[in-house]
């Protein structure tokens, strides 16, 4: 049986009125070699909340380097629409010789921005849009693919 290699997903649900989803989340890796199995995103409580975090693992077989991750949902429940603000993926590799694991990380490219509640930005300045992107049936769909982006932090 071939190695199995788990990775990181973190989302940040944006923090704009009606970001969140009680919709079941799912996710994908997709990578030079393959792609993963379509997992379902559910930890235990509320996942998905109004400008919360949220980690979830995709462990798979070997599918090269990951250069995409898709993202969709089952349109259920009340406002099934959310709003994605960040994400990354990450995986914790052994190095031989060494008791600290070599850590790669890949980043979400979100080159869209969404209108937001008038938000003070982290400069104090006020803001009415942020990044991020919906996944909505009334704005362009509940199932999107984002390229993945090698972070040069080492």
């Amino acid at each position: 049986m071939a190695d199995e290699i788990t990775y990181k997903i973190t989302l940040w649900t944006e923090h704009i009125s009606g970001a969140g989803t009680d919709a079941t989340m799912y996710g994908q890796l997709i990578g030079e070699n393959g792609k993963s199995a379509e997992v379902v995103f559910d930890n235990a409580g509320n996942d998905f909340e109004y400008g919360t975090w949220g980690t979830y693992s995709i462990t798979t077989t070997d599918i090269g380097e990951p250069t995409q991750l898709r993202l969709f949902h089952d349109n259920g429940g009340y406002r099934p629409g959310w709003c994605l603000g960040l994400g990354h993926v990450q995986h914790y590799a052994p190095v031989e010789g060494s008791r600290y694991p070599k850590l790669t990380q890949w980043n979400l490219v979100i080159d869209t921005t969404v209108e937001a509640d008038d938000l003070t930005d982290a400069f104090g300045e006020r803001t009415k849009t942020v990044p991020g992107v919906w996944l909505a049936s009334d704005s362009g769909g509940i199932d999107k693919t984002f390229n993945l982006k090698r972070s040069s932090k080492r």
